[in-house]
């Protein structure tokens, strides 16, 4: 791969702040970050490196019952808008529904944070299949 080039990305979302805000994502079609830019740098600067085509999914990983997918979407508009629900990117939902995939068993301790790439093939898969299921119907 050349260093550089465009390429696609899956991003796993964490959509609670003091209580699940999930519905407002998907109501108003947006992927945020709640925190402040003070407090979480490095998700704003992830979030502004978000592209068109990237894909989004939404998720809970709570502690001992392991990864929910709960929504999986496009990106449409990757400017960074600020709304009540943070800064966001503008999103097409396509997938709504509860994934249960449970303990996932990889050294790749990121899934308990608000905001990741995705690097597990299998979950890949898993996202990329609930995304296309939506194209049969």
């Amino acid at each position: 791969m050349v260093s550089g080039e465009n390429v696609l990305a899956i991003y796993g979302l964490g959509a609670y702040y003091l209580e699940d805000v999930t519905d407002g994502f998907l109501t108003k079609e947006v992927a945020c970050v709640g925190w402040g830019k003070a407090d979480a740098p490095a998700l704003h600067s992830m979030l502004a490196h978000i592209k068109i085509g990237d894909i989004i999914y939404l998720k809970s990983h709570p502690a001992g019952l392991g990864l929910t997918i709960k929504a999986v979407g496009i990106v449409v508009h990757d400017q960074v808008l600020s709304t009540d629900l943070g800064e966001c990117v503008k999103m097409k939902w396509i997938w709504v529904g509860v994934k249960e995939l449970g303990k996932i068993k990889d050294k790749y301790n990121v899934r308990n944070n608000t905001m990741y790439e995705e690097h597990n093939p299998v979950i890949q898969k898993t996202v990329v299949d609930l995304l296309l299921s939506m194209c049969s119907k």
